[in-house]
């Protein structure tokens, strides 16, 4: 009634680039009716849950073998998991196998290109490497990739859902290409990335799950949002009565919020990438103006200084946000766009 030696073998599985992956551990014994049972070891003990290092937490069916996780794995984590499955039949003979999960590693390819729809696509060829291409939906942005296989992925920040994406196919000869389009009415860009000849199952394609039926594989993610400490800006302070208050963004990764129907004047030093601002009262980054700082100037005392301000006119209020020393590299600013190619990184959203 012993289990046999070979009840369990050691494996290695690969995780798809939907950061899922599919494995059963199957087991046989030498007495037809007898009935097994599988855990994890975790520390000497069989547990039916086992939790990485990292927080995935992995689990295991007692009667079936199927192992599962309850979260996705992160697209562009250098993943790897060792995983020990024990095996044990009524008369508690035990087998072990090691199951080794390793994520496929990408190549990330930002696509935010700046280009519009009323030019030419940017041309990409993914048929070098396995690649994650990698956009934020504030940026005008519009690329054919050609050679796109189940290998790459399209990673999309600024969203929080593949609801807010449409997706749709080509028409003619481009039936075979797969259109991935966002129109952001906050930021006024347009996103529109074309993934050519991908289409291998007709059928109508209207939203992501349809995309995914028609192309036979998953090939897109949303960035998770980066955690932050939120902190109000509106702290009353009068442009032309008071000095601007001083702000450190130094100390932790801040989401600044801002009302525009409040008075504010303020200085943040040590901004960066890890930190936003975050606008209520106002639908469109249009509505705010962004210009450089001057030498010796009273708002912003530096050409690298960025300066966003919103006069509330029904409001009788002023916002003004000066970020000390972000600009790297210089140009005219005169809009968010150009804000964010002087700063090098998206810095704002709306609420």
């Amino acid at each position: 009634n012993l289990i046999s030696d070979q009840a369990l073998n050691d494996a290695d599985v690969l995780i798809d680039d939907d950061g899922t992956f599919s494995y059963q551990a199957v087991a046989f014994d030498p007495d037809p009716m007898e009935k097994l049972g599988y855990s994890f070891l975790v520390d000497g003990k069989q547990r039916q849950t086992y939790t990485a290092d990292d927080g995935v937490v992995f689990n295991i069916d007692k009667y079936t073998g199927l192992v599962t996780t309850t979260s996705l794995i992160p697209y562009d984590a250098d993943a790897n998991y060792t995983l020990t499955i024990a095996v044990e039949d009524r008369f508690k003979a035990i087998d072990l196998a090691i199951v080794r999960l390793s994520f496929p590693p990408c190549t990330e390819y930002s696509i935010d290109n700046g280009r519009t729809v009323s030019g030419s696509p940017e041309l990409i060829n993914a048929g070098t490497d396995a690649f994650c291409f990698t956009t934020d939906v504030r940026t005008n942005t519009y690329a054919g990739i050609a050679h796109f296989t189940s290998n790459d992925r399209i990673v999309v920040s600024g969203v929080s859902s593949v609801d807010e994406l449409s997706f749709s196919t080509g028409t003619g000869g481009g039936a075979d290409d797969l259109y991935i389009t966002y129109a952001s009415t906050a930021t006024g860009t347009l996103d529109i990335i074309v993934l050519g000849d991908v289409i291998t199952t007709s059928g109508l394609v209207n939203d992501y799950a349809s995309a995914v039926a028609a192309i036979g594989f998953d090939f897109l993610s949303i960035a998770p949002e980066e955690p932050c400490t939120e902190y109000s800006i509106d702290i009353g302070s009068v442009i032309g009565s008071d000095p601007p208050v001083l702000v450190d963004a130094g100390t932790d990764a801040f989401c600044f919020t801002t009302d525009v129907a409040a008075n504010t004047f303020v200085e943040i030093t040590n901004f960066t990438s890890d930190d936003e601002i975050m606008v209520s009262g106002l639908a469109s980054v249009a509505d705010l103006s962004f210009t450089t700082g001057t030498a010796g100037g009273s708002i912003g005392d530096e050409v690298t200084d960025l300066v966003i301000t919103y006069n509330n006119t029904a409001a009788g209020t002023v916002d003004v946000i000066v970020l000390d020393d972000v600009i790297t590299n210089p140009g005219f600013v005169y809009d968010y766009a150009t804000a964010v190619a002087a700063v090098g990184y998206h810095f704002l959203t709306f609420g």
